[in-house]
Formats: C-alpha cells, structure tokens, sequence
C-alpha cells in the first residue's frame, strides 16, 4: 500500500461474510455489527479509534446519497426524453 506523502492516519474498514463457490466473497449482513466494522487507524502510533459516526451520521450519509442519486437519474432521463421528443 502506497500513502500520500504526510499521511500518518487512514480510516479503515472491513467486512467479513460468507465464502461462496471457488472461495469468492459472498454479501455480508446488512445490520448489526456490520455496520460498525470501521476505525482509525494512527500509523505511527500505532492507536486505533472507533468511528464516532457509526450510527447517525453514516445512516444521514446514506440517505442523502440515495436521494441525491434518485434526483439526478430522474433529471437526467427526463432531460434526455426531452431532447429526442423536440
């Protein structure tokens, strides 16, 4: 793994979930623990540090992404309609 230069912190996350055929990773569970499997990680310290935004924050994220994402297409597809019907 290659840091930009002065970085010392990285923030981490995992997963882990189920192996299906020919050991390829299968979905994990979408609740639960699963969604706190994030931290901190300080390099040089060697210190790792739960998230604060486990629950909250990421949950606002999520649904601020998603209606964001549902606008925009629904624009987009309206905009290109528009434009093959004139």
């Amino acid at each position: 793994m290659v840091l930009p230069p002065n970085t010392t912190v990285v923030n981490h996350l995992w997963q882990d979930g189920p192996l299906k055929e020919g050991d390829r990773l299968g979905m994990h569970a979408m609740s639960g623990d699963h969604l706190k499997s994030m931290s901190t990680l300080d390099l040089l310290s060697g210190q790792v540090t739960a998230s604060k935004s486990v629950n909250g924050n990421i949950l606002l994220v999520k649904r601020i992404h998603g209606l964001v994402n549902t606008v925009s297409w629904g624009f987009s597809c309206l905009l290109e309609l528009w434009q093959h019907v004139t």
